[in-house]
């Protein structure tokens, strides 16, 4: 007879369940020369404790360097601070800075460098950092241009907005924050536009106000009193903006009200609807946001660059009475 096993024989101890874990929230920010003392102050008024991780791309062609960056920021904050590296996973409360060749990336709550082919200047830096962020951290995502960055940054911000996330652009000063507006740059399509003593505040607001607002799922069923607040939405969007909404699909609607909810910190439809009956500039900046994946095309640099280079091969070796069709 075998004999018997007296460890396995003992009952297996029951480990006390624990609640899953929220994602990690990423805030990701585009920085150069120029706006490198914002950096500083943006990073003096962020708390330690807050929970994000903090990706930092740094625009290259004007003097900038990494190990500026990281010098400057571990005497200023006690969050670690290091230059990112391949397969890095993604930490809450750590800082991580962009080397000066590098594209850097978000897959699975780890970083992926790689080594830049295009020359310094037409990288797309700042773009593909927040626009894989974006798609990574969703609702989660904070994006922050900061100034003296141009056009840069506008891909990842239509990105942010597109995913639930929140944008911030450092404003500028009178006449020029108007004219950024009106440009193709992230100021113009950003969700604040702020001086950089305010964006660390807000971004503290954001973060800790996310479990406040939950957006809804692509297949919930909307119940009957939501839907009639979002009627109302919809004809004071119609009212003010002269475009109708009410046939829009329910779920993709309620989630990009709830998205500009977040942005401006109310909890309650309710007091949502209140606001838009009150404030013309919201209702166009909720107008916008629906408007953001349709139009994301025409908001973006990079897809103009691209036509300007391909279009031409299309016509090369066709005669003046060849037809060319477009689709």
């Amino acid at each position: 007879m075998a004999a018997k096993n007296d460890k396995a024989a003992k009952p297996a101890k029951r480990r006390a369940s624990k609640p899953p874990a929220e994602p990690l929230a990423l805030v990701g920010i585009g920085v150069c020369h120029a706006s490198f003392r914002a950096l500083e102050e943006l990073f003096a008024g962020l708390p330690n404790d807050l929970g994000p991780a903090y990706i930092i791309a740094v625009r290259q062609q004007d003097g900038l360097t990494t190990e500026t960056i990281v010098e400057s920021l571990g005497r200023l904050t006690k969050m670690p601070v290091k230059i990112a590296a391949d397969e890095d996973k993604l930490v809450a409360g750590h800082i991580y800075v962009g080397g000066p060749d590098d594209l850097v990336t978000v897959t699975d709550g780890t970083l992926t460098t790689r080594r830049a082919e295009q020359p310094v200047g037409h990288r797309g830096t700042v773009d593909t950092m927040l626009m894989s962020l974006a798609e990574h951290g969703q609702d989660r995502t904070v994006a922050v241009i900061l100034s003296g960055l141009g056009s840069d940054g506008t891909a990842g911000v239509t990105a942010t907005k597109k995913f639930g996330g929140l944008s911030i652009a450092e404003s500028l000063n009178g006449e020029a924050d108007a004219a950024a507006q009106g440009a193709a740059t992230p100021a113009g399509i950003v969700d604040l536009l702020l001086p950089s003593s305010q964006i660390a505040s807000q971004i503290v607001l954001y973060l800790r106000g996310l479990s406040s607002v939950g957006l809804a799922e692509a297949d919930e069923e909307i119940p009957d009193d939501v839907r009639q607040l979002l009627t109302q939405i919809a004809t004071i969007l119609r009212n003010v903006t002269g475009n109708d909404f009410h046939g829009y699909k329910s779920n993709t609607f309620l989630r990009r009200v709830q998205r500009r909810m977040q942005v401006v910190q109310s909890p309650r439809l309710e007091a949502y609807v209140a606001t838009l009956k009150r404030d013309r500039d919201e209702v166009h900046h909720l107008f916008q946001d629906l408007l953001i994946g349709v139009t994301q095309f025409f908001r973006d640099p990079l897809e103009f660059e691209a036509l300007e280079r391909e279009l031409p091969r299309l016509f090369e070796g066709k005669g003046a009475d060849e037809p060319f069709r477009v689709w």
